[in-house]
């Protein structure tokens, strides 16, 4: 009997799959058991791709692995998650979770109803640069911090013309736009700084690319206790590229990685320069297309199971993150939640 782990692939309409599936394949610990996707074709020319078999009965595919990973449209996660969890599959989903309130609820219920392994990918925890900036902030050394900046754009809406019409911006299929899709990234990054806020708003637009949702969004969020002011989140489908912070004191203005001459962060550098503060090489930035490289670490980690980067994985905790976003992306919509 093969001592690795045995891991399903249901859907792959997530480009994010091209990544997890390479995860998989380099470690020595797990296998793809098997693809499947709802949209027709879709599974045999991945499978065909990476050389792995395609199936159209997911029961049996299910049946047939140890764990899932999930990177189907956003709307049949519910459905795939209760599916995997009544037989006790380990489960690893794609962000966002839900389009829904009512999908979170089943989500956790089944998730906690079966006592499985769940946990979402979330990479940010997993980036060696975010976690020397987490030391220094838990350090105290920067004193008491006011206001946080966390601003999280993809280029897509501009570089690809057919993101227009694509299931991401499809309300039946992706939910909403750039404020879940996007920000969650963002949010899990200040709530891993700072713990739960007590409050939060957001403001959403879709003017910029004339899409079916958002296409930008703003989100300000209220940390008890005084140690954070105010966090404010800026997102978009139409920016550059980055992942920019910026931490602020009173009377004087500290930012990590911000260099004259630079258009925005170089992450590698950021890493290199961090590090050398510490007295030493310390681990270097990722290298390669940012996504591939960390979405690798924070994949080929949940198949080893190690969780060097405290990622959440119950589903009390994802939830209370995703109610967060969605209640503050339909007060500023007036969308109603969606069944």
């Amino acid at each position: 009997m093969s001592s690795r782990i045995r891991i399903a692939l249901l859907g792959v309409e997530q480009p994010h799959a091209n990544f997890w599936q390479a995860a998989i394949r380099g470690s020595p610990h797990a296998e793809v058991a098997g693809v499947y996707s709802d949209t027709p074709g879709l599974a045999a020319s991945f499978a065909e791709k990476y050389g792995f078999a395609a199936t159209g009965d997911l029961p049996a595919l299910i049946d047939a692995a140890d764990a899932v990973a999930i990177c189907s449209v956003t709307t049949r996660h519910a459905d795939l998650i209760e599916m995997a969890a009544a037989k006790g599959r380990k489960i690893l989903c794609e962000k966002p979770l839900a389009t829904s309130i009512a999908h979170l609820d089943r989500i956790e219920r089944a998730v906690a109803d079966a006592g499985v392994f769940f946990m979402q990918g979330f990479p940010k925890r997993y980036d060696p640069v975010n976690h020397e900036i987490k030391r220094i902030v838990d350090s105290g050394r920067l004193g008491p911090i006011h206001c946080v900046r966390v601003r999280h754009g993809h280029p897509v809406g501009v570089i690809n013309p057919a993101f227009a019409q694509s299931w991401f911006t499809d309300p039946a299929l992706g939910g909403f736009g750039a404020l879940l899709d996007e920000g969650c990234h963002a949010c899990d990054f200040l709530r891993w700084l700072f713990g739960e806020p007590e409050s939060v708003i957001c403001m959403t637009a879709g003017e910029s690319l004339g899409l079916r949702v958002e296409d930008v969004g703003i989100a300000v969020y209220r940390f008890p206790g005084g140690l954070l002011r105010g966090g404010r989140v800026q997102l978009g489908f139409y920016r550059r590229r980055e992942f920019d912070r910026d931490i602020r004191q009173p009377r004087r203005d500290r930012r990590l990685g911000r260099r004259p001459g630079l258009a925005r962060p170089d992450r590698r550098r950021l890493s290199e320069n961090l590090c050398a503060r510490r007295g030493g090489a310390g681990r270097r930035g990722s290298s390669g297309p940012e996504g591939e490289a960390l979405d690798d670490l924070a994949h080929r980690a949940a198949v080893q199971g190690r969780h060097r980067g405290g990622s959440p994985e119950c589903g009390e905790d994802l939830h209370r993150l995703h109610r967060q976003q969605q209640a503050g992306a339909v007060h500023a919509q007036g969308w109603p939640p969606r069944g």
